[in-house]
């Protein structure tokens, strides 16, 4: 703001400038230059008027103008004789105040100058709504508390003057039957009621955060004893189990605390995911208690039963979410369909990419729940773009092996397509080398009964492995992707380019559609559109992304097409 009072005294070469806030009683200034400024009742304020108005208002000379003649501050011994006011509006159309010229001495200002000021008012409200929306992100919405992210550099600034602290990591135990049972209103409202009495821990020195969902911190900066942060944990505990009520329906829930007082981690998420780990060893030993972090868990962690639980429990809490990235026509650059992702919105440490969790997620019981729900939701969400952007849209899923072991693939496939209203042609699955070299008969029994129905079967990562080309002998493929290691040095290796047309010369051949994978520069995509590859997919059209972000990028990418 000090930058716009300097900008206007150059351009309108005078000293008293502010930028005042318009209150019920009073006018405050922020921000000033000069020394005719100052906090006023509201009665006696130019702004008072110019809020009222959509344009600059001015007094050439206040001592002869009826609506400021009998201010003290003209008629007194300020002896104001020049104002000049642009109001401040907000996008909202919410009247804040002003940005004011002040001058003991009458002035004229041009159609220009006006405008010039209003143009300056515009950008003081503009920084105004910056700063506001920054601050409301340090705030979730829900609860008021503080938002990871901000919560995050509290803790590093601690940590950083070298402060002793400890953060006790809190998680909801039986959250997710509220929201199932009685819906997520009324969830909102038990997590309302959780912080009420997380607020009775609140004191100097002590941090309440929403991390999200269920999760919460408290974090301890300053002068911290490991008995009276257990304690503390023991009173959270008591107070979690205390029964709620809310609209006549009686609700109990507990919390299962991890606690960690700082050794030697470098930064909050070394605290964090410290105080994480104790808290899943307090979910393993029955919930309802809490656990102070020890260095074994750490060791403990890389075990696969660690991993497990920790997607055990972003399955129930509805921490795994589709990305999605578009599969381009090549011929005519329109997203045709689009390939749905899997990822984990971990609590502390983002999105987590495939590669992190897969392999885990893979060998364990929660392979094929997972998997069903990823046919159905990618089926929820075609439908919905089928009817709002392209009719012909369809979307392709990834297989478990596992999914082919519980005999009913077949039925979920079918199922998801016809709750949501879709032809078999919508769905396209796409299995792997490590499926085919199974050679399991069932396997192939299944894949010819979906694509019977019509479903597309795609071979993801063709050419990278020893079963590709007897698999499109043995297997009812409809399609093939070639694995972006191929693509991304097309146009510069010969090698490569000769792989790339020797894959595309076997699809011709089996009558297969291709999508090359990996395109991020418009000379790879040129040089593959030329050699009649039907497909693109990579970072070039757009990367993984959410939903509603991929709508975005979709609704940018059809404008830009139709200004050709």
């Amino acid at each position: 703001m000090d930058d716009i009072i300097e900008l206007a005294r150059s351009v309108f070469h005078i000293e008293n400038i502010s930028l005042s806030i318009l209150y019920a009683e009073q006018q405050i200034c922020h921000v000033e230059s000069g020394t005719l400024n100052g906090d006023l009742p509201r009665p006696e304020t130019f702004c008072q008027t110019t809020i009222q108005s959509d344009a600059v208002v001015i007094a050439e000379d206040a001592r002869t103008d009826a609506r400021f003649k009998d201010l003290p501050r003209v008629s007194g011994d300020a002896g104001i004789r020049f104002y000049a006011g642009a109001p401040l509006i907000t996008p909202e159309g919410h009247r804040l105040g002003a940005l004011c010229l002040l001058d003991t001495e009458p002035r004229v200002l041009n159609d220009r100058q006006l405008a010039d000021l209003k143009r300056l008012a515009g950008l003081a409200m503009e920084h105004m709504n910056l700063v506001r929306a920054r601050e409301e992100a340090r705030y979730d919405a829900l609860t008021g508390l503080l938002t990871r992210r901000s919560l995050i550099e509290r803790m590093d600034a601690a940590i950083a003057a070298e402060r002793r602290s400890a953060a006790l990591l809190i998680d909801l135990d039986g959250f997710k039957d509220v929201n199932d049972s009685l819906g997520h209103a009324y969830g909102d409202l038990v997590l309302q009621t959780v912080v009420e009495r997380l607020g009775r821990f609140k004191a100097e020195g002590r941090t309440v955060a929403r991390l999200g969902g269920d999760e919460f911190v408290l974090f301890l900066d300053g002068a911290v004893d490991l008995f009276e942060a257990a304690g503390l944990a023991d009173r959270i505990l008591r107070a979690l189990a205390e029964p709620i009520v809310i609209n006549g329906h009686l609700v109990h829930v507990g919390g299962s605390i991890g606690l960690v007082v700082r050794t030697n981690e470098a930064n909050a998420l070394d605290l964090l995911g410290n105080a994480d780990l104790a808290m899943y060893q307090a979910k393993l030993g029955g919930r309802g208690c809490y656990r102070m972090f020890e260095q074994t868990m750490r060791h403990n962690a890389l075990e696969r039963g660690n991993a497990i639980l920790e997607l055990q429990e972003a399955w129930e809490e509805g921490a795994l979410e589709l990305y999605y990235q578009p599969l381009v026509r090549l011929a005519d650059g329109a997203w045709a369909g689009a390939e749905a992702l899997l990822r984990w919105n971990y609590p502390y440490r983002g999105v987590l990419p495939p590669a992190v969790f897969l392999p885990v997620l893979e060998r364990s019981h929660l392979a094929v729940p997972v998997g069903s729900w990823i046919i159905r939701e990618a089926c929820r969400q075609a439908a919905a773009w089928r009817k709002t952007y392209d009719p012909d849209f369809h979307v392709a899923v990834n297989l478990f092996e596992v999914q082919f072991r519980t005999g009913d693939l077949i039925k979920v496939v079918t199922g998801a397509l016809a709750e949501h209203g879709l032809p078999t042609s919508a769905l396209k699955l796409e299995i792997t080398e490590n499926i085919l070299l199974t050679s399991d008969p069932g396997i192939v029994e299944q894949l010819h009964a979906l694509k019977a129905l019509g479903v597309g079967i795609a071979f993801d990562d063709f050419g990278t492995g020893f079963a590709s080309l007897s698999a499109l002998k043995d297997y009812p493929v409809t399609s093939l992707k070639i694995d972006k290691s191929f693509i991304a040095n097309v146009t510069e290796s010969e090698m490569d380019l000769s792989i790339v047309d020797a894959l595309l010369h076997i699809a011709e051949t089996f009558k297969l559609s291709v999508v090359a994978e990996g395109i991020e520069e418009e000379a790879q995509r040129d040089l593959i559109r030329g050699r009649l590859c039907e497909y693109a997919q990579g970072y070039l059209y757009n990367r993984p992304t959410t939903a509603l972000s991929f709508e975005e990028a979709w609704t940018s990418q059809l404008q830009t097409r139709a200004r050709g």
